[in-house]
């Protein structure tokens, strides 16, 4: 199930009162304890805290993805909810936290799993949903603004074997390293090699006779981050444009290349073991 279909108006409040994080965690568990979750609100409650514990899921943008895998749950369940005033939730960038989106699911679906929460990842960094979720007046306006965001996702193991490609990315701004990879795992992508790698400048600064010219290549760092994938070579195409939502323009911008080669032999996997 696509995550749009794991949300209902009965998990989704505008109106979360609390102030602290603590008491955010106790209000989110009452908010997603139903009689369907399988488990009780206190043993969610404790997964949550325990998830915490190992790091905060307060990000920047003022939003927060608390979230656990448990035994006895058997299917996954989403809620949001909206704090009119914000939370001090450890957010990564101090600021208080306002859209939190809670995904509970079975400790047996990791990869399910870790696609869902990348992307709900990439909706939390798009700022017109945040602000449409922001505004919504009612559960059910929350429901209908946050289900509008969550496109279908197919996940690649579901998708026809056909032709593949090698996909290459030398991404020069390190920035948009963590979105590359969230929009991997959103795509169903985990199987990817990252290493590290450089430039040209920085071989010429042991060449005495190109000195004069190293400002004329300019001053962005030549440390860079070469990242291989394998795709299906339907999906190449949609996955550079949602790339360029990252990047920008990569026609225009500096800072990443994508090149894609035919494969005319795969055998194993990137994936770890």
């Amino acid at each position: 199930m696509e995550l749009a279909g794991l949300l209902e108006p009965r998990r989704c409040t505008v109106a979360l009162q609390a102030r602290n994080k603590s008491d955010c965690l106790e209000e989110l568990a009452t908010l997603m304890t139903t009689v369907d979750l399988g488990v009780s609100r206190e043993t969610l409650l404790a997964a949550l805290r325990e998830r915490e514990d190992l790091g905060s899921t307060g990000f920047e943008h003022g939003v927060a993805i608390p979230h656990a895998r448990m035994t006895g749950v058997e299917q996954f369940a989403l809620g949001v909810a909206v704090s009119p005033r914000g939370v001090r939730y450890d957010s990564s960038d101090g600021s208080p936290s306002r859209l939190f989106f809670v995904l509970v699911g079975p400790e047996e679906a990791p990869q399910e799993y870790l696609r869902y929460l990348a992307h709900i990842s990439r909706v939390g960094l798009n700022r017109a949903a945040r602000e449409e979720m922001l505004a919504a007046p009612t559960p059910t306006a929350l429901r209908d603004a946050v289900a509008a965001h969550l496109m279908p996702v197919e996940p690649a193991a579901a998708r026809d074997a056909g032709n593949h490609k090698l996909l290459i990315i030398v991404l020069y701004d390190l920035r948009f390293l963590d979105d590359v990879v969230t929009l991997f795992l959103e795509h169903g992508i985990q199987g990817a090699t990252i290493t590290e790698s450089t430039g040209i400048k920085n071989i010429l600064t042991n060449v005495p006779l190109f000195g004069d010219f190293l400002n004329f290549l300019g001053d962005r760092s030549e440390a860079s981050r070469t990242i291989m994938a394998v795709v299906a070579e339907r999906d190449l195409l949609p996955l550079v444009s949602e790339l360029e939502q990252v990047t920008g323009d990569l026609d225009t911008h500096t800072g990443a290349a994508v090149m894609a080669v035919d494969l005319w032999f795969t055998k194993g996997s990137l994936e770890a073991g």
